[in-house]
């Protein structure tokens, strides 16, 4: 991996982190305190995470302009992205009590974990472009 490439992915994964935090901690407040159900939660929470990520990502991880086409791209792809981590999600409630205990923290990594590759790769090329590296 190029050192420019390692270096934006390790500040994004730091600012994916503050994201996560944000999404897994919504996700359980509304589960656990508000009581909504799990579905609702995760699609809730996942828009607070994405909403920090488009500044976050944009201003320090590709040090980018922060314009309407960004934000339209963004949205673009951290739609996508939630659907594929709802799929994977609810995938992965099904099928993990067979494998280990909590289910949706396994779940929660799981889907997370896809939507972060999915997030950044997308972000690169597509939302921040990084022109040396679509080359």
């Amino acid at each position: 991996m190029s050192s420019k490439l390692s270096r934006q992915f390790s500040i994004f994964f730091v600012g994916g982190l503050v994201a996560v935090f944000l999404d897994w901690g919504g996700y359980f407040l509304l589960t656990q305190l508000c009581g909504l159900e799990p579905n609702v939660s995760k699609v809730i929470s996942f828009i607070v995470g994405t909403i920090f990520a488009f500044y976050y990502n944009g201003m320090i991880s590709f040090q980018s302009n922060l314009g309407k086409t960004q934000f339209i791209r963004h949205t673009s792809l951290y739609t996508f992205s939630m659907f594929i981590n709802v799929a994977t999600f609810n995938s992965a409630m099904k099928i993990a009590p067979i494998f280990l205990g909590s289910t949706s923290v396994i779940s929660l990594t799981l889907a997370t974990s896809v939507s972060m590759f999915l997030n950044f790769f997308g972000m690169r090329i597509w939302v921040f472009r990084d022109k040396e590296f679509s080359q």
